[in-house]
């Protein structure tokens, strides 16, 4: 299984790109940050990897600071592997 997930400054920003991904019709789940790479706030955006292309254009466009990473896990059974995409 691989999804992204973005992690953000403070729950306020992550709930305004929330709104902002309705409006790009991006689904999305609100999901607890791993703890591998919590050094912020403690929830992130789940989103499909289909979506990188079209999330990293809402980014630029929508001058969002506050994003502190976009990540890529990727899970097969036990074994998981994160890695920074931006």
């Amino acid at each position: 299984m691989k999804y992204l997930f973005i992690n953000f400054t403070n729950k306020t920003s992550l709930y305004t790109f929330c709104k902002i991904l309705k409006n790009f019709q991006i689904n999305y789940s609100i999901i607890n940050t791993p703890r591998s790479i919590s050094k912020s706030c403690s929830l992130s955006l789940k989103i499909n990897t289909e979506y990188l292309g079209s999330l990293l254009n809402i980014i630029k466009t929508s001058h969002i600071q506050d994003v502190t990473g976009i990540f890529l896990l990727e899970r097969k059974g036990f074994d998981e592997r994160i890695s920074r995409l931006y």
